[in-house]
Parts: structure tokens; C-alpha cells; sequence
């Protein structure tokens, strides 16, 4: 149904693909912050309703039966051992898929350093990352030293080498120290949920994204279960464009914005359509303008990826078409949250949510569509397609 309403915006002329901007907004669903339990709390639970479930079956001893039915509580979908089961899957699943992402940057760190490459970016606050980070430091720097050309260059690295050598000495205690993590939860009544923080605080919910052409027309929408942006750019960049194929809008995605929560490397380089990504705050960034001053033309040569984008965001066109984002994308929110009260999910689960937000977003594109017909018959508004 997303597809065909975006299809009649197409048709009035509303579906352009010009400048793209893409955000997300944190949505509650049905289920209440104060029923996440821990792993050994949910586990306890299970074991205490099964347990509970064999005394009754003992007291009550053989029943008639048409072929061995379970009790209620136990075969009903929507029962408590199921969400109970429900949440220790999620648990499991998301401890699997947190080794996997660690298991790949401990590749891509043991990788950069035989190259030599050292970790770039902040130290992560997280002490077992730190120390993860320190090691490949350690090992980068040791492949600097013996690759060095001149004797001047490897008395270079082994300084550099020894500084590291302290700080990996640091990161090894701090994380000796460090306390155990807390035990992993989960929600026992909506499992798939995700606790969010916002601007007001924290939600139980899920992390709803939307990408909207100037004309404030959803081109593609999704839910996620991802606390921050970063993962979902180059997913809604390729939704915007099977959608348009879908909906029979011609052209090529146009300039895409974003603001600092899609901000990565990859992102920026990421094949698919120009884009402009703040490196920062949109607060800092404006200052920084002002402190700094205007740029023009390309970067300079040599410029890191991330001093490239900071160069055409602070030119006279990259700042004027960044200043599109908040009134094209932000503008789709605040008319769901304010105008039509659309703050918490009413079904439950990833997929339910999924299918509540492109509904909420279709009836958005219905509601642009009325506003443009302006009183007329919407047919009136509508050209055939060719």
C-alpha cells in the first residue's frame, strides 16, 4: 500500500528524487521501561511457570484428551512463557550478533596493523575496546619501526612505539579493574523492543527512520531496532531507489542529507548518490562557520574524508543545501508526533512496527497528496503515466 499511495504522489508530481533527507525519530511501543529483566531473572521465571505447570499436572493426574493437548499457559502464542522464551532469544541473539561485530573489528584492527596502520578515531570508553585498540597500536607501530627507511625514522617509531607501550600498559590495568558489564536484559512484554534514549529521556521503543524529498513526501521509511543512525544511511539510500523503480519514478537520487548521527567514513564514501553529512552537531557546525569562516571550491589536496566534508559543508552551496535537512525530514516528525499524536506503537514486535510505521507514513503521503489537489478532485491532480 506504501508503494501504491507513493505511486499517486508520483503521478501529481510530488515524488521528486531531487535532495533526499533521511533521520530517524524514536517511536515507544506498547510495553512499559520498568519490565526489562535480567537474563538469570527471565531464566528464573521460565523454570518457575514449568515447574508450576508439572505440579499441576500431578495433582490433577490423567485427563480425557483428544491428543495430549498442552496447558494453556504453555501453548498459547501470546502467553507469558512464550515472551519469557521470546526474551531470552533476543538475549541470545543479540549476544551473538555483539561477538560477531567484535570478532570483525578485531580483524580489521589485526589487518590494519600488519599494514601498519594505526587505529584512528577517539579511544572508546568501553575498557575491554580500549584494550583491543592499545594491542593493535602496539602492533602497527612495531611494523612502522621495522619498515622505517632511515635511522631517523626508526628512532621516530620506537618513540612513537614506547608511548604506546605505556598507554597498552594502562588500558591492561583499566581493564583488570574494570567492573564485570551488567547482566544483558530484555523486555518480557514487547521482547523485540529496544530501551532508547531521547532528547526527554528514556523510552522502551524502536528507532524509526524516514527518507523525505523537498516536497515532504516519505520516499522510503523503516523501524530498526539500532539505538544510533550510523548502520541505517546506505540501507534508506537503496530503499529510495527500489521504491522509486517500484513506483515508476524516473531519475537518479539527487544530493542526500544527513545529519551527524549518520556520520562514519564509510558512509561518506559509501557507493550511491552525492551526499552531505554533518560531521557534527548542527549547533557546532554553525559555530564553527562562524569562527572559522566560509570556504570555496574543492577541498584542498590531501584532505582526510572527514575534512573534505567538513570543506563542503562550510562552502556557501554546501551550507545552503544542508539547510534543507531539518525543514524537509524533521518537518514529517513533528507533523506525526504533534499534529496526529502518532507517539507509541499500538501492536507489538519489529515486524508489527514496521508495518505501523509505513502505514503512519503512507497516510502522511495521503495527507500531502489531499493538500495539493487544494480543493480539486485529487484525479484532476493526477497525470496519466505515459
Amino acid at each position: 500500500m506504501f508503494i501504491d499511495v507513493l505511486e499517486l504522489c508520483a503521478k501529481a508530481g510530488l515524488a521528486t528524487l531531487g535532495t533526499i533527507a533521511i533521520d530517524g525519530t524514536k517511536i515507544a511501543t506498547d510495553a512499559a521501561l520498568d519490565v526489562n529483566r535480567s537474563e538469570s531473572a527471565i531464566a528464573a521465571e521460565v523454570d518457575r511457570i514449568l515447574a508450576q505447570a508439572g505440579r499441576a499436572d500431578e495433582a490433577e493426574g490423567p485427563q480425557p484428551s483428544l491428543g495430549g493437548e498442552l496447558p494453556v499457559e504453555l501453548a498459547r502464542p501470546g502467553s507469558r512463557l512464550a515472551r519469557l522464551r521470546a526474551a531470552l532469544a533476543e538475549i541470545e541473539a543479540e549476544r551473538a550478533a555483539r561477538r560477531e561485530a567484535d570478532e570483525q573489528k578485531s580483524r580489521r584492527l589485526a589487518d590494519d596493523a600488519q599494514q601498519g596502520k594505526r587505529p584512528r578515531g577517539t579511544a572508546p570508553s568501553d575498557p575491554t575496546e580500549a584494550l583491543a585498540r592499545a594491542r593493535a597500536d602496539v602492533a602497527a607501530l612495531a611494523v612502522r619501526r621495522d619498515k622505517a627507511p632511515t635511522t631517523l625514522s626508526k628512532l621516530e617509531a620506537t618513540s612513537l612505539l614506547g608511548k604506546a607501550a605505556e598507554r597498552l600498559r594502562a588500558a591492561e590495568k583499566a581493564a583488570a579493574q574494570a567492573p564485570d558489564p551488567p547482566e544483558p536484559q530484555a523486555n518480557t512484554t514487547d521482547p523485540q523492543s529496544r530501551i532508547m534514549k531521547t532528547a526527554a529521556g528514556w523510552l522502551q521503543g524502536f528507532n524509526a527512520q524516514a527518507a523525505v524529498n523537498a516536497n515532504q513526501v516519505v520516499l522510503a521509511c523503516a523501524v530498526t531496532q539500532d539505538h544510533n543512525d550510523v548502520a541505517q544511511l546506505v540501507p534508506m539510500m537503496a530503499a529510495v531507489a527500489a521504491n522509486a523503480t517500484a513506483a515508476g519514478i524516473e531519475g537518479g537520487l539527487g544530493n542526500v542529507l544527513a545529519d551527524a548521527g549518520y556520520w562514519s567514513e564509510a558512509n561518506a564514501t559509501a557507493a550511491g548518490p552525492d551526499r552531505l553529512i554533518a560531521t557534527s552537531k548542527d549547533w557546532k557546525q554553525r559555530r564553527a562557520a562562524r569562527e572559522m569562516g566560509t570556504t570555496t571550491g574543492a577541498a584542498p589536496e590531501g584532505a582526510s574524508t572527514l575534512e573534505a566534508m567538513e570543506h563542503r559543508l562550510r562552502t556557501e552551496e554546501g551550507a545552503a543545501a544542508y539547510g534543507q535537512r531539518s525543514c524537509t525530514v524533521e518537518a514529517v516528525f513533528g507533523q506525526a508526533k504533534e499534529n496526529r499524536g502518532v507517539r507509541r506503537f499500538m501492536r507489538r514486535g519489529l515486524a508489527a512496527a514496521e508495518s505501523e510505521w509505513a502505514l503512519v507514513c503512507a497516510t502522511a503521503n495521503i495527507l500531502k497528496l489531499f493538500g495539493h489537489a487544494g480543493g480539486r478532485s485529487l484525479a484532476a491532480t493526477i497525470t496519466p503515466a505515459s
